[in-house]
């Protein structure tokens, strides 16, 4: 048993000679023991190397559970999606269901237009055909109609012919009457006016209208006398008689048939009109009816010159 100055001077030797205590560690300890320090280091060096690990891994998890996060996020928005496109794909469903009801309906509307046109169709087939012969009998009456109507036309023509030719006769008749009657006048109403005939008074025709005219003289100067007779007259007739008269043109037609001029004129009608003597006041032209001189001639018209043959080339 070793007293406690020898283990004193034990240590003490064990610090003067440092390379003394590796032997007494061999000598002292086991070889289990001796390898503990190389068994805890690399024991540290593992654990230092399982902290990593389990940094790493929790990091890792961490990563993991952030990963899992987003997935689960993910589900539940594709979860979402799909329930959306579920209910989306429910209306679609319903909109089709909608759409073949209506297209049945559509199809059944179809077929009943169709039954109901061929049916109309049908109806106006009939009621042309009854057209068609109602018009084909139409057509036969209007022609014979016609048939008559022209026989009948072709009547009336010859009547009408007939009594053309029965008129104008009358009309010559009636319009020789004016004129004989305009002739007698002009031999009674002249010398009352102081005027005395040079001729008989006779027939003229220019662009033709027949007149009457005469020659006569007073006072040393020769006039014509000119008359358009007429079976009735009327204002118009006059206005355009004193036109006709007072253009130049027509004077000079007279001058070339040898009634020079200058002119007395007069209108003749078996009757007259309302208005013709006013109508002969306003245009100075002289009025005779069967009871004489109803209305004296104005101012006498002067004759022009005949243009001859060489000024007219």
């Amino acid at each position: 048993m070793i007293r406690a100055p020898e283990f004193m001077e034990m240590f003490l030797l064990l610090e003067e000679h440092p390379e003394w205590r590796a032997e007494l560690r061999r000598l002292v300890l086991t070889e289990e023991l001796l390898a503990l320090p190389e068994l805890v280091q690399r024991l540290g060096e593992r654990v230092d190397a399982l902290e990593t690990a389990i940094r790493e891994l929790t990091e890792a998890q961490r990563r993991t559970d952030e990963a899992l996060k987003e997935l689960a996020e993910a589900q539940r928005r594709t979860e979402m999606r799909v329930e959306e496109l579920a209910e989306a794909q429910r209306r679609t469903d319903e909109a089709l269901k909608e759409l073949a009801e209506a297209q049945r309906r559509t199809d059944e509307a179809i077929r009943e237009l169709a039954a109901r046109t061929e049916e109309r169709f049908s109806r106006l087939e009939e009621a042309q055909r009854r057209t068609d012969e109602a018009l084909r009998a139409l057509a036969a009456r209007t022609e014979e109609r016609f048939s008559r109507l022209e026989e009948a036309q072709r009547r009336t023509d010859e009547k009408v012919d007939r009594l053309a030719t029965e008129v104008g006769a009358l009309s010559r008749l009636v319009g020789a009457t004016a004129e004989d009657d305009a002739d007698s006048l002009l031999r009674v109403v002249l010398p009352e006016k102081g005027y005395q005939l040079l001729g008989a008074p006779s027939l003229l025709r220019v662009d033709g209208d027949v007149d009457v005219v005469a020659p006569a003289a007073k006072d040393g100067q020769t006039v014509w006398v000119v008359v358009e007779a007429k079976v009735r007259i009327s204002w118009r007739h006059i206005e355009d008689w004193a036109n006709r008269m007072r253009s130049e043109g027509y004077r000079q037609k007279l001058a070339s048939a040898g009634v020079p001029g200058p002119y007395l004129v007069y209108a003749y009608g078996i009757r007259m009109d309302k208005g013709a003597e006013e109508a002969a006041r306003t245009f100075g032209i002289g009025l005779l009816t069967g009871r004489g001189e109803l209305v004296p001639p104005g101012s006498l018209i002067p004759s022009v010159e005949v243009p001859n043959s060489e000024s007219c080339g």
